[in-house]
């Protein structure tokens, strides 16, 4: 499992390699910052690009 910032290129990232979105949270940081994470599986390991 992988989270990263809902806006972040790397969301895509992931969705190119196979890894599957499971969701998104919201978390608060430091300085009360609320922060959208998307949630991330990674594929089977049968099917996994590297």
């Amino acid at each position: 499992m992988s989270e990263v910032i809902a806006t972040d290129p790397a969301a895509a990232f992931y969705k190119r390699l196979g890894w599957e979105a499971q969701g998104e949270v919201e978390e608060l940081w430091p300085s009360d910052q609320r922060v959208r994470l998307r949630c991330h599986a990674a594929p089977a390991h049968g099917d996994r690009l590297v």
